[in-house]
């Protein structure tokens, strides 16, 4: 069985919205199409309806959950099901590049201790994509949308709802305690995002969080227990562009290079 393409795990929702449902159903449809992805699997609550179009699909797996799918529930699907599979959880709104990502690579980079988190490209119709502005000024460090690992994997104290606010860094923080190495790569492995009907950007995102807050389940707010934020691995490659960019003076890196100095340094008592 071929370990290089993607098993993908979603959760299938009926937005209320049809211009928000239909941007859901375009996402789906381009990952069953996809090439490079082995089976869709819907982790679903059990209200939901799923259009034929999607149920009747050979590569779609339906799997009743019960409830807001958390990440806990993504990984123990993977680990029971998925055993040494290529997965990728994805957020409903997020479809794979079919054409110009090697997803090959990024199968042989799980298994080297790795956990690929990935931000978004803004999928803006006809084949043009851009990132969100508010987000590149962070290196993308604060929004991942795609999570991918090879499973087994044991990923401690997620048990706690995929696309809330502040979910993203929390579970790169958790991937990272379980003793992976989580990398956002979006400029080598590229996924996009279709969400015009809300016309969400980083500038407006809060604002819509908190008026579908009550379809939500309340955010029980996981970053607080830990949080890892992950710039885009192209971008800042010199540890002086990083001091730059977030404005560190002189005492600050100081800091910073001694945290890293005592961290891979000691020193060895002589008798």
């Amino acid at each position: 069985m071929r370990t290089d393409l993607i098993h993908i795990i979603v959760q299938y929702c009926n937005d209320p919205r049809p211009a928000r449902a239909a941007e859901y159903d375009e996402c789906l449809r381009r990952n069953l199409s996809n090439p490079w992805i082995a089976r869709v699997h819907n982790l679903s609550e059990p209200q939901t309806v799923v259009p034929t179009e999607f149920s009747d699909h050979p590569k779609f797996s339906h799997h009743l959950l019960g409830h807001w799918l958390t990440y806990q529930d993504a990984f123990k699907y993977a680990n029971e099901h998925l055993s040494g599979q290529f997965v990728s959880l994805c957020n409903l709104d997020i479809f794979l590049d079919s054409k110009g990502t090697d997803w090959q690579l990024a199968s042989g980079m799980l298994d080297n201790e790795i956990a690929l988190c990935l931000a978004r490209w803004e999928w803006l119709g006809d084949g043009k994509i851009q990132k969100d502005p508010g987000l590149a000024k962070r290196a993308m460090a604060t929004s991942q949308d795609a999570w991918m690992f090879r499973p087994p994997v044991n990923i401690p104290d997620c048990d706690f709802e995929i696309g809330l606010i502040g979910c993203d860094n929390a579970v790169a923080e958790r991937i990272k305690r379980s003793g992976l190495q989580p990398i956002n790569a979006p400029n080598i492995f590229r996924i996009f995002h279709i969400d015009a009907a809300r016309g969400k950007t980083f500038a407006n995102h809060a604002e819509i969080h908190r008026s579908e807050a009550p379809r939500r389940p309340p955010n029980r707010l996981p970053w607080s227990q830990g949080q890892w934020l992950l710039p885009d691995i192209s971008e800042l490659t010199s540890l002086d562009l990083l001091a730059a960019a977030i404005k560190l003076d002189e005492g600050q890196k100081y800091a910073v290079i001694c945290e890293m100095f005592n961290g891979h340094y000691g020193i060895q008592s002589r008798k």
